[in-house]
């Protein structure tokens, strides 16, 4: 009845394989000068030095060009893709 549920989390973290990258980004006004590749190579040193297997990164969607590139650059092979699709209702919730 104690709550233990934390020690399957702490042990979690110690036989994980795989990294999750929930946000990563750089402020507009520094963008385009190479920090993107900078910050993405010292995570994967760092992802490595961790026994990291895979790292699946938060969605991009396929018109995001520059983030795209960042990617491409860096030889990272594309699993999955996005897109959103936009649907107009009326006022009365039907198509």
């Amino acid at each position: 009845m104690l709550p233990f549920g934390w020690i399957h989390i702490l042990n979690g973290f110690r036989n994980a394989t795989q990294l999750d990258l929930m946000l990563g980004a750089v402020k507009n006004g520094q963008q385009g000068l190479g920090l993107e590749i900078c910050m993405g190579l010292r995570l994967l040193d760092s992802a490595k030095k961790a026994g990291m297997k895979t790292i699946e990164t938060h969605l991009i969607l396929e018109t995001n060009t520059r983030m795209r590139s960042v990617m491409e650059r860096l030889e990272v092979p594309v699993a999955k893709r996005y897109r959103v699709f936009r649907k107009v209702l009326n006022q009365h919730g039907t198509p």
